[in-house]
Parts: structure tokens; sequence; C-alpha cells
């Protein structure tokens, strides 16, 4: 276990709080620096784009490993989202990379930014500045996947409502009116659109068609986080094929990133798994591939308890 992971399971969410704004400030002041010294690497290879709580950090993690990849200073740049007015220099510098002995071998630089699959402005601003780049997102069940985003706030102290049922009830108000705004303003951080949207987030199929519609479909790899987590070797051969980087050793010993919580209710989750089952049917269609999420989705939840939760998808 790192320091970081150390940090986040033992600290209280204040003392998270002030670490990180405090390491941003120190990171920020890094890239001036560079920024001063002309020290600007190139731009990235590849971008982990989303989605948030479905492994991101644990494949970046895993690939900075490598020898032919070298690490951003920040895993989340966030430049194609509400950075991108700090310009293509502050960007570079992220990226700046160590004078090499071997310039034989190669060297890629990339990061991983969760938010860029739900900024409708990304994919374009990708497009002009590095449209060249490999795509890799990661989806997960998505009912695993909200409860891990709500517990992971809730680790943070950035979630005040102390019930996962709480916080889905609160959803559609929250979002009210937020995905009209990020849409139609490219400066608008969206705060609740990125944070509280614990059902919003996993309906996959409505964010996934923006980034085929730009980008040749050789040009995104999905992966299934269930497959990454239980098949690792395979998948981060996968990927480095994808790439077209060697392979990574295998990962003796190596333990995935957890945390423990209590078990969602049974019949919360039975609400999320009747909710989501149509648009996971979306997702497979549009990418060709069962997940096989719908085959263990109970079917009893109610109808008044389906339309509470799609009103959490139309927040305007």
């Amino acid at each position: 276990m790192n320091k970081r992971q150390i940090a986040v399971k033992v600290l209280p969410a204040p003392a998270k709080r002030q670490i990180l704004r405090y390491r941003r400030r120190t990171l920020d002041a890094i890239v001036q620096y560079r920024i001063r010294t002309g020290r600007l690497g190139p731009l990235p290879s590849f971008l982990i784009i989303g989605f948030g709580k479905c492994g991101t950090t644990e494949l970046y993690d895993r690939l900075v490993e490598h020898p032919s990849i070298h690490p951003s200073l920040r895993k989340e740049v966030n430049y194609f989202m509400h950075r991108h007015q700090e310009g293509v220099a502050w960007y570079r510098a992220h990226f700046a990379v160590p004078n090499r002995k071997d310039t034989r071998e190669p060297c890629l630089v990339g990061e991983a930014s969760p938010g860029y699959v739900l900024n409708p402005f990304a994919p374009q601003r990708m497009a002009e500045l590095v449209p060249d780049v490999k795509l890799i997102v990661l989806l997960r069940d998505p009912v695993a996947r909200a409860y891990s985003h709500f517990q992971h706030q809730r680790r943070l102290g950035m979630e005040p409502l102390e019930t996962f049922e709480a916080a889905l009830d609160a959803e559609p108000e929250r979002l009210r009116g937020e995905r009209q705004r990020v849409h139609s303003d490219p400066g608008y951080q969206g705060f609740a659109y990125y944070v509280d949207s614990y059902v919003t987030q996993g309906i996959y199929a409505d964010y996934l068609p923006m980034w085929m519609n730009t980008f040749p479909r050789d040009q995104l790899l999905v992966v299934q986080s269930e497959k990454f987590y239980r098949e690792t070797d395979a998948t981060l051969r996968m990927i480095t094929d994808y790439l077209e980087i060697p392979a990574l050793p295998p990962t003796q010993g190596h333990r995935h990133k957890s945390f423990s919580y209590p078990p969602m209710k049974p019949e919360t989750k039975a609400r999320l798994q009747e909710f989501f089952a149509p648009h996971n049917e979306r997702l497979f269609a549009l990418l060709g591939t069962d997940f096989g999420w719908n085959s263990r989705a109970s079917m009893k939840s109610t109808a008044s308890e389906t339309m509470s939760l799609q009103a959490a998808t139309n927040g305007d």
C-alpha cells in the first residue's frame, strides 16, 4: 500500500481535503516553473477518459510502471474540461520527460481524467489538439459503480447525505438544469454534473456515441472493469498491444486497491438493476458486446421506484 492509499484509508475527511488542496497548489507551482524554464513535454499518446470508479486509477498506476511510459505530473490533468483555458504550454508542462540514454525505446506519455468522457466539449478539443491519441475507457456494472461512487464521496467528506438511498432520491434535484448548462457553456465546471450523478453517469450509452462519432473506432479501446480485475495480466497485454509497446511483466502478488463498506441493501440493488437494464442493452448493442450485467439483474422493482430513478436522468 502506497502513501496515498494509506492517507485515504486512515485520515479524517477534513485532513484529506487539506492535503489535496496543498498538493494541487504544489503541482500548479511546478507547472508554472516548467513553463518559465521551457521544460515542456510532448502531447499525450494515450488518454484514459473514464468512467469514474471503474478502475481508472488502478489502470493508470499499472501502466506507468511500464519502462516505455512516463507518468504525468498529476494523474487527472482535466485539461480538456475546466482547465482548457490554461493553454497548451500548461498542458505540456505536465509531461516533461527526463533525458533518456536509449532513445530507440518508445516513450509514451498520458493521463487519466475520468471526467473527460462526460464532457460534451472534450471530444472535439482532443480531436483538434491530439487527433491521433489513443483513448481508453473502462466500463463497470453501473449498479456497483454508483455505490462505489457514493462511498468515495463519503470518504472524502464531500457527500453530506448519510445513506445511498437518500443520495439517489436527491439526485434529480441536484442535477436540475446541470446537463443543459454544461452542454451550453464551455467554461462551466458543473460540479454536481460530475460529482452528484451516481445514477446518471452509469448510463454509458448516453456518453459513448459522441466519442465514437469523433474518433475512428480503432482509437477507442473499451475495457470491461470486471475483466480487468479478474484477468488483469491478459487485459494489460491487450492494452499494451493497443499502445504498441512490449507487455508488462506478470502481476505477481499484486493486490488491487479496495475499500470496505457495508453491502448495498438488496431492495436498492434490485431497484437499480431494474433501472439500468434497458440502458445496458443499448450499450451492448452499441458496442456489439454483452458484458452480462443484466443476467444477474432482479426484475422485481416497482414501477414507482423505476420512475423515481428515471427522473434522475432528466434533471434539466
